[in-house]
């Protein structure tokens, strides 16, 4: 959950229920019930460089190199 989101289950009279399906049902104190559903952040992060490319490591942003040592890792 964002900051913003997770302080607001933490608020008083705030219900939050995680559903198989990984929606998420949210209920006001007023006991009105509202139901999100997660992102998909997969589509959304570019592609890993090849480094045996032309890219060198020292063109990548520390979190590029972080995230490319991770997934080179294995």
């Amino acid at each position: 959950m964002c900051r913003r989101h997770h302080r607001l289950k933490q608020t008083p009279h705030w219900n939050v229920r995680l559903l198989p399906d990984a929606t998420t049902e949210w209920t006001t104190p007023y006991g009105k019930t509202i139901t999100t559903s997660p992102v998909n952040l997969l589509n959304t992060i570019p592609p890993t460089p090849n480094l045996a490319d032309d890219t060198r490591p020292d063109d990548l942003s520390p979190m590029e190199r972080h995230l490319t040592e991770l997934l080179t890792a294995a």
